[in-house]
């Protein structure tokens, strides 16, 4: 009994490893979205303001804008949150165990040893003391892994020097463009 009990205690910190990873790639992908929908926008308003472009181009420009910002909404924000939420196809423990394993020293490959031989501990045609044995071996890896706080391998501080790439307009510059982008400052001899 104890050794689903600590093999169920060790599934636990793997799932809520898998949670946090997820968060942070949400994070990450956030702060991917503002950086690219605040240059885009820039760049598609200079280009429109300097270009004075006829109707096709303005619209190539506008679902290019579109299409660009969908892509990295989708796929560093939306996708992880499927994850995070069960709705897709989440990293394994396998996987999670491997990344684990390359931030703490001490873990390397004996978590992703013990998720192996617990597996092999599943198998019916195993005889009986050497399904004792496999057992025995996945408690005392998982006694040993116990104190190791698996959750601390994800860290959201990291995620600050992304921020930078979002800051690089700021928001002051951000909003007189915007606020100009429709008036024809200065005057672009367009019909308005």
């Amino acid at each position: 009994m104890a050794f689903e009990d600590n093999y169920t205690l060790l599934i636990t910190k793997l799932r809520d490893f898998k949670r946090k990873y997820y968060r942070n790639q949400i994070i990450k992908g956030g702060i991917y979205f503002v950086a690219i929908l605040l240059v885009s926008f820039l760049t598609v308003t200079a280009l429109e303001f300097f270009g004075r472009f006829d109707t096709t181009v303005r619209t190539i420009l506008f679902y290019s804008f579109i299409a660009a910002n969908a892509f990295i909404l989708g796929r560093f924000m939306v996708w992880p949150a499927l994850s995070l939420f069960g709705m897709r196809k989440s990293l394994s423990y396998a996987k999670a165990a491997d990344i684990i394993g390359r931030h703490f020293s001490e873990v390397k490959d004996k978590l992703l040893n013990t998720l192996q031989l617990k597996e092999q501990a599943g198998f019916a045609q195993l005889d009986p003391l050497k399904r004792e044995l496999i057992e025995a071996s996945v408690n005392q890896k998982i006694t040993e892994l116990r104190p190791i706080p698996f959750v601390k391998a994800v860290d959201y501080s990291k995620n600050r020097k992304y921020l930078k790439y979002a800051s690089c307009c700021d928001i002051h510059h951000f909003m007189e463009v915007a606020r100009h982008a429709g008036t024809g400052y200065p005057k672009t001899g367009r019909a308005q």
